[in-house]
């Protein structure tokens, strides 16, 4: 992981107070799965269901190993790739979250 993403994880999880988020339920999916779609859609990346509910999980199991809000994970992706699993920044970061291949 970027370490300066690393570094923002853990220091807001310090702010929180380390408070974790429940494991992933359907319950807390679903809603998070269908704004991820939405969102998608409206930046054209346009993820098909099951993408969306992947990343939903994952936000979901982020927020909860750092005490983050899934929402915020899920914000970060949208600002960082779009929600494009292959992108690509000019400076040759990658991924979702756009990771340098220096970590």
């Amino acid at each position: 992981m970027n370490l300066q993403i690393l570094t923002l994880l853990m220091f807001l999880n310090g702010m929180n107070g380390g408070n974790r988020c429940l494991a992933p339920e359907s319950a807390d999916v679903v809603p998070l799965q269908e704004l991820i779609a939405k969102r998608s859609y409206v930046l054209q990346t346009k993820l098909d269901s099951s993408d969306a509910k992947e990343m939903a999980i994952a936000a979901t199991e982020v927020g909860r190993e750092f005490g983050l809000s899934p929402v915020f994970v899920v914000a970060l992706i949208e600002v960082e790739s779009r929600y494009d699993k292959r992108a690509k920044s000019k400076k040759g970061c990658r991924g979702l979250i756009q990771l340098s291949k220096r970590t």
